[in-house]
C-alpha cells in the first residue's frame, strides 16, 4: 500500500506525469461526451426514421384487410338487393324454387370469394338460408349459432369479431335489410381469418422480427402475430392511451417497448406493431459500448504510460498519437504538446459526424412539415425536431405554395400510371432547379394532383419576397411551356413562425381553389382573394335534382342545376363551400346511376381541380346519361303493366276481385301478371292485394266504430272468418285486439 502511495505521489509531482494524466482525462471526457451525444442523436433520428416506413407498412396491412372487407360489404349489398332475397324475406311460406335459387346464389359467392359461410337471416320468422346448410327453419339446427347473438344489436352495417361455438376465431360482416322502413333481416358473411389476414407483413427487416396485433375499439384481440414477443390480455389496456396514429415507447415488464399504431376509420380496429427498443437499437447500442470501451482504453493507456515513464521514459502522448493515427492520418501531424488543438480536432470531427447523421435523410424534413401541416405533433416536440432537422433555416419568414394539375382526372385517364409519375418527377425537378436560386425549399406530394412547396427566401427583404412570388409565376409558365401541362399555383401569405405553418398550408389550399372561379393555368395569392362570409350554403338542390331526375323529369332537373350555378355565379360563397355542395351532388348522381342499373359506372373524384363551367358541363352530361337509364326503366312493359294493375286494385279492392280479374284488367295471363309483379315489386299480385286490403282495414279499425264483418265487406272479404284469419296472419293479432290496443295507446 505504501509503495502505491509513494508511486502516486511521485507521478503527481512530476510535470510530465501530470501532463499525461491531464491528457488522459481530457480525452476520456471528450470521447465519452461526444460519443454519448452521437448515440442519443442517432437513437432519436433512427426512431423518427423508422416510424415512416413502419406506418406505411401498417397502412398497407390496413388497406389490404379493408379492401377484402369492403369487397365483402359490396357483395352483401348485392345479395340484399337480389330478388331471391326479397322474396325469401317477404313470404312467410317458403318457396322451394326460390330457396334453391337463393342457396345456389349464396354458394357461388362463397366459392368465388373464399368466404367461410354466407347467411340470409329473416329476423321476423327466424328462418335462415345458408351457403352451407341450405334452408334452416330453426336457428337451433345450425352447426354454429355464434353469429346470431349480434344480429339484434347491429343497425345498418358492422364488422364483429369473436369466437364460434367451437371456440375458433371468427370475423363476421353484418348488413341489415330494410323493407318498407323496417328491419326485415340481415345478410351475414363469415370471413375466413386466415384469408383476411394472410397478407400481413411481420418483418421489420431480414434480421428483426416484429410482433403484430389488431384490436377492436374495446381492446379485444382480433388478430395477433406475437413471435417472438407477446403482450398479455391485461397489458393490452395500454393501447387505449394511444391516439389515432403515431408511435410511442412504453415500459412493460421491466422492458422498453416501441409501439407503432394506426386506427382505421372504417372498422375502428387499431393496427399495432411493436418490438423491444433494445432489439431495435441493437446496433446503436454497439456504438455506445465501443465509445465506453474506447474511453476506458484511454484511461488504461494513460496509467500504463505513466508507469512506463517511471521505469524508462515518458512516452504517453506519442503512444496516443500512434494509436489514433491508425484510423486517421491527420492526428499524426499534431504537435504532441499541443493538447488543446489535439482535443479540439477530435471534437470537431465528432461534431461533423453528428451533423452528417442529422442531414443524412432529407425525407425526415418532409415528414416533420406534414406533421405540422396536419397538427399531428405537440409544440415542444415540434421545436425539438425543427432544431434537429432545420438548423440552417431561420424562423422569420415562410411561404407555402400549392401547385395543382388542372383537370387532373381528365388529364390522367389518358396516361398510364408510369407516365403520370414521370410528369410529376419532371415537375418536381423543375421546381427545385428554378426556386433554389432564391429560396430554401422542401417539396412534398399533395394528393394525386400536385405538390406542396414550403419556401423561405434566402434574404427576407420585401423585394426578395416579391422575387419568390415571381419565381413561382415563372415556374407555372415553364411547366406549361415545356411539359404542355396546365397547373394552378396557390400562394399563402408569409408567416413568421414555423409553429404557424398550418395556417399557411390552409391559405395555399384556399388560394389554389380560386381556380374554381378564375380558370386554369394561373397563380393566385391568398391576400388577393376574399369572399363574403354568407354562411353555409343550403344543400337543397341535390335532393330536388335527384328527385326530378329519378322521376324522368330531365328538364326540371337541369333547371334545378341552373339555379344552383346561378347562386355559384354570385360568388357569395367560398370555393371550398361550393365544392362541398357539388361533391354531394356528384355522389348522389353516382348512386342514382347505380340504382338504375348502370353497374359499370365509374366514380369521379376530380371536381376540386376543375373550373365551375366544366363542372356544370360534366353534370349535364352525367344527367343525360342517367336520364336514358331512367327512361328505359320507366317505359319498360313490366313497369307500365304493374302500374296499371296497382291502379285497378286501388279502385276495386273493396269488390270481390282476385288475381284473375286483376290480370284481365291489363289483358294478361295470371302467370305473366305474377311474373311482372315479382320483377318490379318482389311480391305476387295476391300478396300485394292482401296487404292493400288489410292496411285499409287497419285504418277503418282505428277511425270508425264499424263492426268487424262490416269492415271485412268494405275491404273485399265476403267471409268474416277469412278476413279475421288473414288479419291475424298479417298483424299477429285479431282485428278486435288491434282496435283495443289502439284505443289504449290513444288514452
Amino acid at each position: 500500500m505504501n509503495r502505491i502511495r509513494l508511486w502516486t505521489k511521485y507521478s503527481l509531482t512530476h510535470t510530465h506525469s501530470r501532463l499525461a494524466i491531464l491528457i488522459t482525462l481530457t480525452l476520456f471526457v471528450t470521447v465519452t461526451a461526444t460519443g454519448l451525444i452521437s448515440y442519443n442523436v442517432s437513437k432519436n433520428v433512427l426512431k423518427s426514421e423508422i416510424n415512416q416506413p413502419e406506418m406505411q407498412s401498417l397502412m398497407i396491412n390496413q388497406d389490404q384487410i379493408e379492401k377484402l372487407i369492403k369487397k365483402a360489404d359490396r357483395i352483401a349489398i348485392e345479395i340484399l338487393f337480389n330478388p331471391f332475397t326479397n322474396d325469401f324475406l317477404k313470404n312467410e311460406n317458403v318457396s322451394h324454387s326460390n330457396t334453391t335459387n337463393l342457396i345456389a346464389y349464396l354458394s357461388s359467392f362463397k366459392v368465388s370469394e373464399n368466404f367461410k359461410a354466407i347467411y340470409v337471416y329473416d329476423s321476423s320468422n327466424r328462418k335462415i338460408v345458408s351457403s352451407d346448410g341450405g334452408y334452416v327453419s330453426d336457428p337451433a339446427y345450425l352447426a354454429d349459432t355464434s353469429w346470431l347473438h349480434d344480429t339484434e344489436t347491429v343497425d345498418k352495417m358492422a364488422i364483429v369479431n369473436g369466437h364460434t361455438d367451437s371456440g375458433s376465431s371468427r370475423v363476421t360482416l353484418y348488413r341489415s335489410i330494410v323493407i318498407n322502413g323496417k328491419k326485415a333481416g340481415m345478410v351475414v358473411i363469415d370471413l375466413k381469418p386466415d384469408v383476411l389476414f394472410a397478407g400481413l407483413r411481420p418483418k421489420l427487416s431480414d434480421s428483426i422480427q416484429k410482433s403484430l396485433m389488431i384490436t377492436d375499439d374495446k381492446q379485444d384481440l382480433v388478430y395477433a402475430f406475437s413471435a417472438p414477443h407477446a403482450i398479455s390480455d391485461p397489458d393490452r389496456s395500454i393501447l387505449s392511451q394511444f391516439e389515432q396514429q403515431g408511435y410511442a415507447e412504453k415500459k412493460m415488464d421491466g422492458q422498453k417497448i416501441m409501439f407503432f399504431y394506426l386506427t382505421s376509420r372504417y372498422t375502428g380496429w387499431k393496427y399495432v406493431s411493436y418490438i423491444p427498443s433494445d432489439l431495435l437499437l441493437e446496433n446503436i447500442g454497439i456504438i455506445r459500448t465501443i465509445v465506453w470501451t474506447l474511453s476506458l482504453l484511454f484511461v488504461a493507456i494513460g496509467i500504463i504510460s505513466i508507469a512506463y515513464y517511471n521505469q524508462k521514459a515518458f512516452k504517453p502522448l506519442r503512444r496516443m498519437q500512434q494509436l489514433l493515427g491508425k484510423y486517421k492520418t491527420d492526428y499524426r501531424k499534431a504537435d504532441l504538446l499541443d493538447i488543446e488543438r489535439f482535443a479540439s480536432k477530435m471534437l470537431e470531427d465528432h461534431t461533423m459526424m453528428t451533423r452528417q447523421i442529422r442531414e443524412s435523410v432529407p425525407e425526415s424534413r418532409r415528414r416533420l412539415i406534414e406533421s405540422i401541416f396536419f397538427n399531428k405533433i405537440s409544440l415542444s416536440e415540434m421545436r425539438h425536431r425543427w432544431e434537429l432537422h432545420f438548423p440552417d433555416w431561420s424562423n422569420d419568414c415562410f411561404i407555402t405554395a400549392n401547385m395543382s394539375i388542372d383537370q387532373y382526372e381528365e388529364w390522367s385517364k389518358h396516361l398510364g400510371e408510369s407516365d403520370v409519375r414521370l410528369f410529376k418527377f419532371a415537375m418536381q425537378n423543375m421546381s427545385e432547379e428554378m426556386l433554389s436560386k432564391t429560396d430554401r425549399l422542401v417539396i412534398m406530394e399533395h394528393g394525386d394532383e400536385g405538390f406542396i412547396i414550403l419556401l423561405q427566401p434566402l434574404d427576407n427583404e420585401q423585394d426578395t419576397l416579391a422575387a419568390t412570388i415571381e419565381s413561382l409565376r415563372k415556374l407555372q409558365s415553364e411547366v406549361d411551356r415545356l411539359l404542355k401541362l396546365s397547373v394552378t399555383i396557390g400562394i399563402s401569405q408569409p408567416v413568421t413562425d414555423y409553429a404557424k405553418l398550418q395556417a399557411g398550408y390552409r391559405q395555399s389550399l384556399s388560394a389554389v381553389q380560386c381556380r374554381f372561379f378564375d380558370g386554369y393555368g394561373k397563380v393566385h395569392l391568398f391576400a388577393d382573394h376574399g369572399y363574403e362570409d354568407a354562411g353555409r350554403l343550403n344543400d337543397r338542390w341535390s335532393d330536388d335534382m335527384i328527385a326530378q331526375l329519378a322521376a324522368g323529369n330531365l328538364d326540371a332537373a337541369k333547371s334545378v342545376l341552373s339555379e344552383l350555378f346561378d347562386v355559384i355565379a354570385s360568388r357569395n360563397y367560398s370555393p371550398s363551400e361550393l365544392l362541398g355542395v357539388l361533391e354531394h351532388v356528384q355522389l348522389n348522381l353516382e348512386q342514382l346511376a347505380i340504382k338504375n342499373g348502370d353497374d359499370g359506372f365509374a366514380m369521379y373524384s376530380g371536381l376540386s381541380t376543375m373550373h365551375a363551367d366544366d363542372i356544370r358541363q360534366h353534370f349535364l352530361s352525367l344527367m343525360d346519361e342517367i336520364n336514358r337509364k331512367v327512361e328505359q326503366k320507366l317505359t319498360s312493359k313490366p313497369s307500365v303493366m304493374v302500374s296499371r294493375m296497382v291502379d285497378y286494385m286501388e279502385r276495386h279492392y273493396n269488390d270481390n276481385i282476385g288475381v284473375k280479374e286483376i290480370a284481365d284488367s291489363v289483358g294478361a295471363s295470371i302467370y305473366s301478371a305474377n311474373q311482372w309483379f315479382k320483377q318490379e315489386s318482389g311480391q305476387t299480385v295476391f300478396d300485394y292485394l292482401t296487404k292493400m286490403r288489410l292496411e285499409k282495414a287497419k285504418g277503418l279499425l282505428k277511425t270508425t266504430d264499424l263492426k268487424v264483418f262490416e269492415i271485412a265487406l268494405m275491404v273485399g272479404y265476403q267471409n268474416e272468418n277469412s278476413f279475421i284469419r288473414a288479419f291475424r296472419n298479417y298483424t299477429k293479432i285479431t282485428p278486435g285486439k288491434y282496435r283495443e290496443l289502439d284505443s289504449l295507446e290513444q288514452i
